[in-house]
């Protein structure tokens, strides 16, 4: 598995050009194509650029792809927090992110499978073992330093989601929709509602779940954790 190195700042400041490769990978992920038979010439002649000024960026077609995706998984939390807020009150708030889950569903699927295929687990384990071997190295510094600088800022980004549910939760508290005063338990009961939400959307996408109407499971959802919480 090649080492993916991941710069601060074609998230952060991504160039035009970059967009426009950013945009190529989105495009290849919404028409399902397999991330692996994808080549750099395919992205940048999508993006209507050379071959030879992605590797001024990047320094290969996995940088790209994952760069891409965490660059979607960045702008993919604003949107969110952007629909939650759309609406003052807790419920209100709750059931925004319940329509954002269910009008995005499908393509959220699809992100979720090729960002888990392109920054898995095995992925994050090689690259926290390339920081420690390239720290040794006085001429990989750099290297070292993006890749460190990549992981924070993925970090960073879950970090802000959790404020937000944080935030969210207690605005519930305050409002006195819900008693309970551990800010762990508040954000673990209201990510595992969404998540669970989200589950049985699947199920019911293979026809698989009740007769429950997307009603009824938004208010069952929502009816479970003021439960949790009180």
């Amino acid at each position: 598995m090649a080492q993916i190195q991941i710069k601060p700042k074609n998230i952060l400041e991504p160039s035009e050009k970059v967009l426009r490769m950013y945009e190529a990978v989105h495009s290849f992920m919404l028409e399902k194509r397999d991330i692996s038979t994808i080549k750099v010439v395919d992205i940048t002649s999508a993006a209507g650029i050379g071959k030879g000024t992605a590797y001024e960026y990047f320094s290969s077609k996995e940088e790209i792809i994952a760069s891409a995706m965490a660059y979607e998984y960045k702008n993919k939390i604003t949107e969110l927090v952007n629909c939650m807020f759309a609406q003052s009150g807790f419920k209100n708030r709750v059931m925004n992110v319940m329509d954002w889950i269910y009008d995005n569903q499908e393509y959220n699927q699809l992100f979720s499978q090729i960002f888990n295929e392109v920054m898995g687990e095995p992925r994050l384990l090689l690259i926290g073992s390339s920081i420690k071997q390239l720290e040794s190295d006085n001429e990989a510094q750099t290297t070292a330093e993006d890749l460190k600088g990549g992981c924070r800022m993925m970090d960073d980004c879950v970090k802000y989601l959790d404020s937000i549910v944080s935030r969210l939760m207690q605005e519930a508290y305050d409002e006195g929709v819900i008693t309970e005063t551990d800010s762990t338990k508040r954000n673990i009961t209201a990510m595992s509602g969404m998540i669970q939400y989200g589950c049985m959307l699947m199920l019911e996408s293979h026809r698989q779940m009740s007769a429950m109407t997307d009603e009824q499971l938004r208010q069952f959802i929502y009816g479970n954790i003021i439960k949790c919480l009180n």
